[in-house]
């Protein structure tokens, strides 16, 4: 790829315009993916550019996390492993051996097998809550070679099971690291993951005949979303779904080669704006409407932003203000590297390094995943106002239980993972969807709303931090018999 893409690139009223044949050739696939088929479907022009540059994955980015917890599923269930939680373990700490030895601090590898080791580890909550003692058929099986409606499939089957006994019958089985969307908004917003096993389930029978590997029925699929141990079975016999899904791959196909012949690729703007590499230049991504912000027949200049995919949209009315205390360039002084155990601040700034500022981080990181989740438009301030609500509530609720409210301690780590759970179970009061001039809007809540959700989530996270350590401070006997407790009357 030419360091010069971002000059054969261009907005029209259209959409993005490719001027270049080489750019175009490294947009153009032999076959379309799943993964490909919903990027397309959501937004072409974004699709595009995601092929035409390559990012290089950080250790703790979500897609390095959730390759590494696949590799290590698609291990566990390989011939000659018993899955276990002692062989999960094992198997995390080669693959961090192998893979980041010499990139990560001690504190970090800790980090990092927790993270890998704790999905793997939800998979196999999953497979003992269903009870099924599996007989693995294939893992990480790759598809290709297959058509459907006449248009070239390819894929990567996680793992494919043998259902009974006359080993002619497969359950397909997809390990997910985020969160089962399927709810209340599956209509709304479309149901990829179920797509993907669809497709799955038309193609593979296809390409086991096709290579002689035999004829095979498929009995369903299920989704294990590892990182939150729940699962969803996705029907795959319904002609009308199977059918819808066709259409997708079919419309994405037909999509992705028009803008291939004219170099032009619509922008569809919508509440993941937020996640796109254009975002910092795209005229679309400004609003949450179809049609184009500025009605002008200019064309936009366009430089797509390829280390920061995860930027938020930004507020068309916010100017660009200047960080306090910059310096000439050449007056710049360089920080030197830092430890985390110096605190919070160093020779007179933030230190980097330090257990505070990865709180900070995750604390935004789940304050822009929570508003992209909402699919409205929001804005820098919005990431910031929520950033600094979830540090209240976990500061609150730490001063409650050890007078503190420092960022830099293990207590605030502990009283974070409880916010994690609890902010998907209690979602914040974002946005209100509402109809406005006929068209889908959003409306904000009442502080009231805010104030009561605060609340409720702060005692909660402090009533769980109690459960957790009366566990310890009052021990489990085996004399006891704590569950009778539950137990009717």
């Amino acid at each position: 790829m030419s360091e010069n893409v971002e000059n054969t690139l261009e907005w029209g009223r259209d959409g993005l315009h490719v001027t270049s044949d080489d750019t175009l050739k490294t947009i153009r696939r032999p076959y379309m993916s799943p993964s490909t088929m919903q990027d397309v479907n959501q937004c072409p022009a974004k699709a595009a550019v995601r092929k035409m540059f390559t990012t290089t994955a950080r250790p703790f980015d979500a897609t390095s996390i959730g390759s590494a917890t696949h590799k290590v599923l698609e291990q566990l269930y390989s011939p000659g492993n018993t899955p276990s939680d002692e062989v999960a373990a094992r198997l995390t700490r080669e693959l961090l051996h192998d893979q980041m030895n010499g990139q990560l601090t001690e504190d970090e590898k800790t980090l990092w097998t927790s993270q890998v080791l704790s999905n793997v580890l939800g998979n196999l909550a999953i497979e003992k809550r269903l009870k099924k003692s599996q007989a693995v058929f294939k893992t990480e099986f790759p598809l290709t070679n297959i058509t459907l409606r006449g248009i070239p499939v390819h894929g990567i089957v996680d793992r494919i099971d043998i259902k009974d006994a006359d080993r002619k019958t497969l359950t397909i089985i997809d390990y997910k690291t985020g969160k089962d969307k399927s709810g209340k908004n599956a209509l709304k917003f479309g149901d990829p993951h179920g797509d993907q096993i669809r497709l799955y389930a038309m193609a593979l029978p296809k390409h086991l005949e096709t290579a002689g590997l035999g004829t095979y029925t498929i009995s369903g699929g299920r989704l294990h979303y590892v990182t939150h141990a729940t699962t969803r079975i996705v029907a795959v016999k319904n002609r009308q779904e199977n059918g819808h899904t066709l259409d997708l791959l079919e419309q994405a196909w037909t999509t992705l080669n028009t803008g291939l012949d004219t170099g032009c690729f619509p922008a569809r703007p919508s509440g993941l704006c937020g996640w796109c590499p254009l975002v910092t230049s795209c005229p679309f991504a400004r609003t949450n409407t179809p049609s184009p912000r500025f009605n002008t027949d200019e064309i936009l200049p366009a430089v797509p932003v390829r280390e920061q995919a995860d930027r938020p949209t930004r507020d068309s009315n916010e100017g660009t203000e200047e960080p306090s205390g910059t310096q000439e360039v050449g007056e710049m002084k360089q920080w030197r590297e830092s430890k985390a155990w110096e605190g919070t601040h160093v020779d007179g700034h933030v230190n980097m390094a330090s257990y505070a500022m990865l709180a900070a981080g995750q604390l935004s990181e789940l304050a822009v995943k929570m508003l992209g989740e909402t699919n409205a438009p929001f804005t820098k301030g919005d990431i910031g106002a929520l950033t600094r609500t979830l540090a209240w509530i976990i500061m609150s609720a730490q001063h409650s239980i050890t007078g503190t409210t420092d960022m830099d301690t293990s207590a605030n780590a502990r009283l974070r993972y409880h916010l994690f759970k609890v902010v998907e179970e209690q979602p914040a009061p974002l946005f209100i969807p509402i109809r406005r001039n006929d068209m889908q809007d959003h409306d904000r809540s009442p502080i009231e709303t805010w104030e009561k959700w605060v609340d409720n989530v702060t005692k909660r996270i402090v009533f769980l931090v109690n459960t957790d350590m009366d566990l310890l401070d009052k021990p489990v006997t085996s004399s006891e018999a704590p569950w009778a407790k539950l137990a009717a009357k």
